[in-house]
């Protein structure tokens, strides 16, 4: 048995595979090897104290915030499956398996039985896309040019500090950010957006 020490996760590494039209099943990547950014959770370590996003001296502030019970919250449990920042974590194998370990703050989304679960400050979006002529899909601001898209809002963090926006609204964000991922159940793309990443919301008028 492995077990995360404290602010880790350890998960198993996962790997998807799609059914092709002629009935044959591919893996996204090589059979046996691991996608960069998905793994079921095994394990998880204990809490620690959060730090200020802005703040300089990590430690410093870890210490103040632990004097104050504020802890940062591992929001998944043992099976879930989770979805992490792909250039983050430790890769290693124990008993001809393979896993990876991971900070709490590393974690961008979670799956549980085929549902996707914002986490801390996050929200997940879908990409608005809109057909033009042709059944040709492309992204809903390319006659504008002006490097935003809009986002249908599907989860919202516990700790999101907008508290007007809700489920079902459509918020305003820059192009090159927000972390992009795919469930692992459908293969359906979404992205993990931060707070300060977000311009603008919209909302549908009945």
């Amino acid at each position: 048995m492995i077990c995360a020490t404290k602010g880790k996760v350890i998960l198993e590494t996962l790997h998807r595979e799609r059914l092709l039209p002629s009935g044959i099943w591919m893996a996204d990547k090589i059979p046996g090897e691991a996608s960069d950014n998905v793994g079921k959770i095994v394990s998880i370590g204990r809490p620690v104290p959060k730090s200020c996003r802005n703040c300089q001296d990590k430690m410093w502030c870890r210490k103040k915030c632990a004097e104050k019970g504020k802890m940062l919250k591992m929001e998944g449990e043992i099976g879930d499956i989770c979805h992490f920042r792909g250039v983050f974590g430790k890769k290693f194998n124990f008993n001809d398996r393979k896993y990876v370990a991971i900070n709490y703050e590393d974690i961008i989304a979670l799956e549980t039985a085929g549902n996707i679960r914002a986490v801390g400050s996050m929200l997940i979006a879908e990409r608005e896309f809109a057909k033009q002529e042709g059944s040709i899909v492309i992204p809903d601001n390319a006659k504008q040019n002006s490097g935003n898209f809009w986002g249908n809002v599907i989860a919202i963090g516990p700790d999101y500090p907008d508290k007007s926006l809700n489920i079902g609204d459509k918020a305003l964000y820059d192009r090159g950010e927000g972390y992009k991922f795919k469930t692992y159940a459908g293969g359906i793309e979404y992205y993990a957006i931060k707070e300060r990443w977000i311009y603008g919301k919209k909302r549908e008028v009945a």
